[in-house]
């Protein structure tokens, strides 16, 4: 069956309805889209923020064993940032180390999802954001990530108060 093609505007005045339909790339946009579309959650991307703290007003203390687990992949996805704040930045020789590894089944962790660890020492004011590089950002279902920080104290203050924020966008389930 060859197609009929229409060149220029059309306009229907009433019901107009097709077997099939297709749209280029990029037509729909999200104006196009109305506010009460049910829209099912398999097509949508999730984005998910995990915070992991330590309290304002308190020394930084090391995880420990192999850190500590902050999230459980339920499906595919892609990691998109880690960032990291200190309220009360180390001075002197101190320094906070923050690293995000994935857990292994057989226990232990594997490799980090940074190229090299987030490092707040005494060249970072109060409350700076360090933004970590991320080496690898692809997350699979069953993925658990885990936070591991190492404070060493330095010859003066120690620092006090941590928050790491590490952004995930998933699939839906």
């Amino acid at each position: 069956m060859t197609a009929t093609r229409h060149e220029g505007d059309l306009y229907v005045n009433g019901h107009l309805s097709a077997k099939t339909q297709g749209y280029e790339s990029g037509s729909i946009v999200n104006a196009d889209i109305g506010p009460s579309a049910a829209i099912g959650t398999s097509k949508m991307l999730h984005r998910h923020v995990i915070n992991y703290k330590q309290q304002d007003g308190a020394n930084i203390a090391d995880t420990t064993g192999e850190g500590c687990p902050v999230f459980i992949c339920r499906t595919a996805g892609t990691l998109v940032a880690i960032e990291a704040s200190c309220p009360d930045a180390p001075t002197g020789t101190g320094t906070v180390t923050i690293d995000l590894k994935k857990a292994e089944d057989a226990g232990g962790l594997g490799a980090t999802f940074l190229t090299a660890v987030i490092t707040i020492d005494s060249g970072n004011a109060d409350y700076s954001i360090e933004a970590g590089s991320l080496d690898n950002t692809t997350l699979t279902a069953g993925d658990v990530l885990m936070i591991i920080v190492n404070e060493t104290d330095g010859d003066t203050d120690p620092p006090q108060g941590l928050i790491v924020t590490i952004t995930v966008d998933m699939l839906a389930a």
